[in-house]
């Protein structure tokens, strides 16, 4: 995962110099496994991801900051039983660009749902791993060709560099002058 982690760092500096969000992520559940349900029966290996272990920790190479948000999630999509795209719908963004793990799970549910809920739905495809080369490739070429534009770190850093900074800020004098009507 280093060279996944490294190239989705690229694509994070690139995202903070622009001053986009950065979400975070991760799935995890509690120590006695209580929050596991018939997910935990089929992949027993999500028994390690609770608080406090590298399994479900931000890889340190990422470098989550106070400004990113980070999300906890007990299913394979990050927005079924999540704030996410309430969080995504109010700060008016269109486009979600995914980077982590695993591409034939994790990932590919995300992805195709972010699709179905009409966002801009970027893979960047360094950024991004499985457990073998085959999956990898399989669930990419999937993706690719039904819900997810498929990137190199290098085009998705360019398309970054040429925004113009997020003003996030607006949306919320916005917000506040309609609830002072």
């Amino acid at each position: 995962m280093r060279g996944p982690c490294r190239c989705a760092r690229a694509v994070i500096d690139a995202a903070r110099e622009k001053e986009i969000k950065i979400f975070y992520v991760r799935m995890g559940y509690r120590r006695d496994g209580v929050d596991l349900l018939e997910f935990g029966k089929k992949c027993t290996g999500l028994k390690q991801l609770y608080p406090d272990t590298w399994e479900f920790d931000i890889d340190e190479d990422l470098e989550v900051t106070e400004n990113d948000i980070l999300i906890h999630k007990h299913w394979c999509t990050a927005f079924f039983d999540t704030p996410l795209v309430q969080m995504l719908h109010g700060l008016q963004i269109d486009t979600v660009i995914f980077c982590g793990c695993s591409v034939g799970g994790c990932l590919y549910a995300s992805a195709m749902e972010s699709s179905c809920y009409g966002f801009h739905t970027v893979i960047v495809k360094e950024a991004v791993a499985d457990r073998s080369e085959e999956i990898y490739e399989t669930f990419l070429d999937d993706l690719g060709q039904k819900y997810a534009d498929i990137e190199t770190m290098e085009s998705v850093i360019e398309k970054i560099g040429k925004l113009n900074q997020i003003p996030y800020h607006m949306l919320d004098e916005m917000r506040n002058e309609r609830n002072e009507k």
